[in-house]
């Protein structure tokens, strides 16, 4: 594959494979697909179908109108008047458009590519127009070289039907950023009754300051969040300066625009101002603010800057609401069990919207639940009935979208009517202070999760037995960590403390320990330290084969557009 066929192939797979609802290109050429259908593209006067209007074709169409031939290669390009009948006067307008007295019947095309902020003409850049029809490309001629002028196709259908793939290639220095390539393909058409047509390709310099930006606001996640799908940037008159664009972030002169974006297949849509959803979001973010964006966005540009703000707000679909079903059981029984207190805690790491309830022996559902991602919804035991020990751990989940997904959260709590008098302790090391931090800590007996939530200090009560405790998680900017044995920390634990005497432990903030007539068999001291002295061999090396990784594909990303690049200048 020579290098344009192999930029054309990234070219239009990077463009339909972004948009999961896009067409699929494919790079068949014309003469692959005239066997299967030989009238679909008009090019007038091509008569033999080879993407050129020469004398050859003038043999063909002579030969058909004297009968010799049935057939043409594509019956359409001879019908050069447009008037839906081949005979002598399309022969005659085809012999004066071959020696020049005549222009080809249809649209003329005039294409000029220029600088997106100074609409000067760049001094030179490629351009490789095709039709695209169905999942197919077809070549209109050769790449045509600008040369800081512009080009003329003369020909062209006038009709909505057909559909007209610009490609810009070898642009000058400046212009060929990662990626830019993206959006140097033009999608359009033709109305019918357009003698005359231009386009303007727009391009933005590598270090064009990109002074627009349309914040993409996911509400359902309360966060920004690109990906939902592109914009479509016009002038008033309907010029195209983005047809594409992905990140919200662009350079745009002067002017009035209009902007349409265009979605992929995701379960989001646009916030409606009057919604209940809308009315929502305002209790958890009063600053937040709504229009209606379903006739798209005017805005202008004016001394460089928009002249408002420009917010996407995305959220739920139309008639889609997650649910959380959730129910507790004694232990032992299995049978459903009253008198728990939970709360339902709605983004628990932001605003922490909380409702609270008492178990009464049904599942308590919760409908039409819209937050998504990480910080999504969290079920917590807040307290238990008399006689029964905290022994279930809280609960969370993350919906990726609000699509009317369900999940269940089931409670299983422990009886208990013996004494609360055992605890343990957590200290930092080196210095050996009582840890103050959020973590909390989780007792197992086997498999099963006999205490949670429990902290360093407190006192709690649980039946003879051997059990471990273990810490559960910590805060991600907590400067402490229990240490794993092998790590530096470890070491220096094992040599000054007994926190892995009795060889079940293998972290510092964990250990083995026996309940008999209710008491410990030993005090419990748990240590924790510095994050990164306590991390195992296993941990650096998994972070460093990550950063190698990354580096590695970025050097690999740099070559790979080098290459391409060196390529092209070869041609």
């Amino acid at each position: 594959m020579d290098i344009k066929n192999h930029i054309r192939a990234l070219v239009t797979a990077a463009v339909m494979a972004a948009a999961p609802m896009a067409v699929n290109i494919s790079s068949a050429s014309a003469e692959d697909y005239i066997v299967e259908n030989a009238q679909v593209l008009t090019l007038f006067g091509d008569v033999n179908f080879d993407g050129n209007v020469g004398i050859s074709d003038a043999v063909q169409l002579n030969r058909y109108l004297l009968g010799r031939i049935s057939e043409l290669g594509n019956i359409r390009n001879a019908d050069l008047l447009a008037d839906g009948v081949i005979d002598i006067y399309d022969m005659v307008y085809l012999r004066k458009q071959l020696v020049a007295e005549n222009k080809p019947a249809g649209t003329k095309l005039s294409i000029k590519v220029v600088d997106m902020m100074s609409g000067e003409p760049l001094d030179n850049a490629d351009i490789w127009l095709n039709e695209m029809n169905g999942d197919y490309l077809y070549d209109i001629g050769d790449t045509i070289s600008t040369g800081g002028e512009d080009v003329n196709y003369y020909g062209l259908p006038d009709d909505k039907d057909y559909k007209y793939f610009l490609t810009v290639e070898n642009l000058p220095k400046g212009y060929g950023g990662g990626y830019g390539i993206w959006d140097h393909v033009v999608i359009f058409d033709i109305e019918a009754g357009t003698a005359e047509k231009e386009l303007v390709v727009r391009v933005a310099a590598d270090d064009a300051e990109k002074n627009v930006k349309f914040t993409h606001m996911d509400w359902c996640q309360g966060r920004e969040n690109i990906g939902y799908g592109n914009l479509f940037i016009t002038d008033k008159e309907g010029n195209y300066y983005y047809q594409r664009q992905y990140t919200g972030e662009m350079a745009l002169p002067d002017g009035e625009y209009h902007a349409d974006f265009n979605f992929f297949d995701y379960p989001v849509a646009f916030v409606e101002p009057d919604s209940d959803f809308a009315k929502s979001l305002m209790e958890n973010y009063p600053d937040a603010k709504f229009e209606d964006l379903s006739k798209g966005i005017d805005f202008s540009v004016v001394n460089g800057k928009p002249d408002r703000e420009l917010f996407l707000n995305f959220g739920p679909m139309e008639d889609s609401g997650n649910t959380i079903n959730v129910s507790c059981y004694d232990s032992l029984t299995g049978k459903p069990l009253e008198g728990v207190e939970l709360s339902l805690v709605e983004a628990p790491y932001s605003y922490a919207k909380k409702t609270t309830w008492t178990s009464d022996g049904t599942t308590k559902v919760f409908n039409d639940l819209y937050r998504t991602g990480y910080d999504c919804y969290k079920v917590v035991v807040e307290s238990v009935p008399e006689g029964y020990i905290q022994s279930s751990r809280d609960q969370g989940v993350g919906f990726g979208y609000v699509y009317n997904y369900s999940t269940n959260f089931d409670f299983y709590f422990t009886p208990y009517d013996g004494e609360k008098n055992l605890s343990f302790d957590v200290l930092t090391w080196p210095d050996k202070q009582p840890y103050t931090g959020n973590c909390t800590y989780t007792v197992m007996q086997g498999n099963s999760v006999v205490l949670s939530g429990v902290k360093p200090g407190e006192k709690f009560g649980i039946k003879d037995g051997e059990y471990m405790i273990y810490a559960e998680s910590y805060d991600e900017d907590e400067p402490f960590r229990g240490a794993w044995i092998n790590s530096e920390l470890g070491q220096e634990l094992a040599k000054e403390t007994d926190v892995f005497a009795d060889g079940a432990a293998f972290k510092s903030d964990m250990a083995k320990f026996t309940v008999k007539d209710g008491k410990l068999d030993k005090v419990i001291t748990l240590y924790v330290g510095a994050k990164e002295k306590g991390m195992s061999d296993f941990e650096r090396e998994e972070i460093e084969n990550q950063k190698r990784e990354e580096e590695e594909r970025i050097q690999k990303e740099e070559e790979y557009q080098k290459l391409l690049l060196e390529e092209a200048e070869k041609e």
